[in-house]
C-alpha cells in the first residue's frame, strides 16, 4: 500500500477475498470471520494512507463490506448472475464497476440499461 501511495495511486483492490471458501486452492482453513477481520485490517490501512478500497468479487461479502469499502468491482456479472449482491453499493450511492469480456458483448448490450453500474469491457 505504501508503494501505491508513493506512486500517486488513488485506490487499491485486493483479489481473491473469498479464500475462506477455497480450501482446495489455499490449503488453509480460514473462516468467513477470519476473512472479514483481515479485510477490516486492509480497509483501515488503505484509508490511513488516503487510498480508496475496492471490493472485488466475493458477492456474499457485500453486505458486510459496503459500509467500509468505497466501491466494488465485479467480473462477469452477466455470466455469473451475481449483480444483485452488489446493488447494496448502488443503494449506498457507491460506484460499482463491472468488468466483462468481449466474448459476452451481446449480453451486455441487451441488459445494460437495467441498473446504474459502470461498464468496462476487455
Amino acid at each position: 500500500m505504501d508503494i501505491a501511495k508513493e506512486k500517486w495511486f488513488d485506490a487499491i483492490e485486493f483479489d481473491n477475498i473469498d479464500t475462506y471458501d477455497n480450501f482446495e486452492e489455499t490449503w488453509f482453513k480460514i473462516s468467513k470471520q477470519d476473512e472479514l477481520n483481515y479485510l477490516d485490517f486492509l480497509e483501515k490501512e488503505a484509508h490511513k494512507r488516503w487510498l480508496k478500497i475496492f471490493q472485488k468479487n466475493a458477492p456474499e461479502l457485500s453486505k458486510n463490506l459496503v459500509e467500509k469499502f468505497d466501491w466494488a468491482i465485479v467480473e462477469w456479472w452477466f455470466y455469473n448472475k451475481i449483480i444483485n449482491d452488489f446493488l447494496v453499493y448502488v443503494d449506498n450511492k457507491k460506484p460499482v464497476y463491472n468488468i466483462d469480456y468481449k466474448d459476452f458483448w451481446w449480453k451486455i448490450i441487451e441488459n445494460w440499461n437495467i441498473i446504474d453500474i459502470n461498464l468496462i469491457v476487455k
